[in-house]
Formats: C-alpha cells, sequence, structure tokens
C-alpha cells in the first residue's frame, strides 16, 4: 500500500484503484482493425476480497536521488474498522459478506533502512499485546494503533537507540473481517490454507510451544498469569 503521498490507509486504497486516462501515444490497443488505438481509462476495483487482509505498507522505495533505498518517516494513519465497500466493483457485494474489516495486528518498524527494531502488536480478546522480542506486555489501543501512525503521532521517548532517533511506524497491518472474526480466532480458516501450508504452520506452532515450556530459555509471558497460557499460542 502507498505511503508517498498518502496520510491515511483510505488514501492508499484511493490510489490502488486510481483511473488513469490513456491518451495520446499511450492510447489502448483494442487488437482490433476495425477500432484500432482508442482513448480510454483504466482502473481497479475488487470483485471479492479474502476473510483476512495482510496489507504491507511501501516505507522502503528506492531514492533516484540519493541512488538508494531509504524509509518514508512519514505518518500514515489507518483505522480500527475499515469499510472497503466503495472499492467494491458493481454487483460484487450480491451474496457476499460485508467488506468491513477489524483491526487484528500490527507490525511496526522503528529504524532506516540500514537498522531498526522489528515489534508486533496483536488483538486478543478485545485487549491489545505488545510482542518485543521475548516480552509479552498488554498495552493500551491507543499505543497499540494511534502511536504506530509514525511521524508526529509517535509518543515522547519513543525514538529508540537502535532507530537512530526515528519514531516508530506501522510497516504491515492485518485485518479480518467482521463476518468472520469467529472463525480467525477459533481456528477453522486453516481448512482454507494449502495443505503443505498448513502443515508447515502447525510445525512451527509445536516449536513454539516446545521453547514456551523450556524453562529460562523460553519466552517470557509478563501480561499477567491469567493470560500467560494463552498469550503462548500467539507466539
Amino acid at each position: 500500500m502507498q505511503v508517498a503521498g498518502c496520510r491515511s490507509l483510505l488514501d492508499s486504497f484511493r490510489e490502488l484503484v486510481r483511473e488513469e486516462s490513456l491518451t495520446g501515444e499511450n492510447r489502448y490497443n483494442t487488437r482490433q482493425p476495425e477500432l484500432g488505438l482508442q482513448d480510454a481509462k483504466r482502473g481497479a476495483r475488487f470483485k471479492r476480497l479474502p476473510p483476512i487482509l495482510q496489507l504491507q505498507l511501501k516505507r522502503f522505495e528506492y531514492d533516484p536521488v540519493r541512488g538508494g533505498m531509504h524509509k518514508l518517516q512519514q505518518a500514515l494513519s489507518f483505522p480500527t474498522t475499515l469499510r472497503l465497500r466503495r472499492f467494491m466493483a458493481r454487483g460484487a457485494a450480491a451474496g457476499a459478506p460485508a467488506p468491513v474489516y477489524r483491526l487484528h495486528a500490527v507490525v511496526s518498524h522503528v529504524g532506516d533502512v540500514g537498522s531498526g527494531h522489528y515489534v508486533a502488536y496483536v488483538r486478543y480478546r478485545n485487549k491489545w499485546f505488545k510482542f518485543d522480542d521475548t516480552r509479552v506486555t498488554e498495552v493500551a489501543e491507543e499505543a497499540a494503533v494511534t502511536e504506530q501512525f509514525g511521524g508526529e503521532f509517535a509518543p515522547r521517548g519513543s525514538r529508540s537507540f537502535w532507530g537512530g532517533g526515528a519514531a516508530p511506524s506501522a510497516y504491515m497491518l492485518t485485518y479480518v473481517r467482521l463476518a468472520d472474526a469467529q472463525a480467525a480466532t477459533d481456528g477453522s480458516l486453516s481448512d482454507e490454507l494449502p495443505p503443505e501450508l498448513r502443515a508447515s504452520f502447525e510445525q512451527q506452532h509445536a516449536r513454539s510451544h516446545q521453547r514456551a515450556a523450556s524453562g529460562p530459555g523460553g519466552p517470557r509471558l509478563t501480561a499477567g498469569d491469567s493470560n500467560a497460557e494463552d498469550l503462548a499460542d500467539l507466539l
């Protein structure tokens, strides 16, 4: 999803589906002799959407002036409830679940191209948890969402030494369609995965449980004893 020139995730979607005029030397080739080249408009609309949206924000891009990659540190806001009906093709919503999604996870990056640190925020049972290496702590929704917009939204004192003074900013967003929210949390959506991918996830899940039970070398769950066992399933 585009970050440059956008102030919000909805701006990024508008850029994704934006109509482009094909005129002059860029006219549309109909490949039919009787029609030849025609002025046209090219754009995009969604015919259907998956139950889970995994959106990558284009924070890193090539700078032709510098001759290398750089990170866009500007703010990009994103909602906790994402409504995408305006971007659907005509008739696409007939008989399909409403394209309304709820934010379930945020992967944030602090730093620049050459160095930095990643932190994940996950919504679980209507609470937000911060996954920072082996440390898991409960946080307010503002810390997991608004403070990860980047730019001027970063809280005071969040510019860490490994980030070179840069503020944290969201890099990946996970949205779950409201109609599928229960299936996403109880695991039934895994039936839609290819068998080999599902097997890979199950192996990773088993290794995570082994590490969690391995004692001092395993993850330290500090969100409270009542949540520790459940949070192990999220690692």
